[in-house]
């Protein structure tokens, strides 16, 4: 990353909790699945932790019902009613849509790594990240979309973010990964790429400090400085 003079990066961003504030959703999603199935009522510091160790649902859900073979019905319990008809709707955090459209007039491109599956589609049921930013008006505005179905290892390893280098044809050097959690730091750590904290969307914003990032975000028009500033944290 590269300090001093105007310069137009590239962004590898996260999606949940990063540009959509999805984790109100999720939530309810996961307790309805984990009531109907164990009879459990989870709480938010539960769901908290969970994500901030696992970075896909299907982790997620051995870690709060490690009951023998409630997984798959687990999962496919919270993708009903995260993407089914009843479902709260996902809206962007206050400030992304306007610093994304900002990014893009100055000729920044834009990826989006998130943790979870781009699109699948399994009896009648459709899922995935790219569903979310058609409802909302974004989906062509990333160049790169790299889901959880395109590499075999998923965050904290490195992969996903070197699978999005590889398909925009970049240097891990050119880019900086943005994301609001300590697995999002530690991929971009391990691929050798700067990485910005999403302070905005933080479950735990002390934890999301404590896996030092090299820039810190407090608001989404800060990702608009940053790259005015050409790599200068402020």
């Amino acid at each position: 990353w590269q300090d001093g003079g105007e310069m137009f990066p590239t962004l590898l961003l996260d999606f949940d909790d990063t540009l959509a504030n999805s984790y109100p959703g999720r939530y309810s999603a996961i307790k309805q699945a984990v009531r109907r199935h164990s009879g459990r009522e989870i709480t938010h510091e539960e769901v908290t932790q969970a994500i901030l160790q696992y970075s896909n649902i299907e982790e997620i859900m051995e870690y709060l019902a490690p009951e023998h073979g409630l997984g798959p019905q687990l999962v496919r319990s919270f993708r009903e009613c995260y993407y089914g008809d009843k479902r709260e709707p996902v809206r962007l955090f206050p400030g992304v849509r306007e610093a994304l459209d900002e990014l893009l007039a100055r000729e920044v491109t834009l990826s989006l790594v998130p943790s979870r599956f781009r699109h699948r589609e399994e009896e009648g049921l459709r899922w995935g990240v790219a569903q979310e930013l058609e409802t909302l008006g974004i989906g062509t505005f990333f160049r790169a979309v790299v889901g959880y179905e395109d590499t075999q290892e998923h965050k904290p390893h490195p992969a996903p973010l070197l699978k999005a280098l590889e398909l925009l044809g970049i240097q891990p050097r050119d880019a900086l990964a943005v994301g609001d959690n300590p697995l999002d730091i530690q991929a971009a750590r391990e691929a050798g790429i700067p990485s910005a904290a999403a302070l905005w969307g933080a479950l735990q914003k002390g934890a999301l400090l404590a896996a030092s990032p090299d820039v810190i975000l407090e608001q989404p028009h800060d990702l608009v400085t940053l790259v005015l500033n050409g790599g200068t944290p402020q």
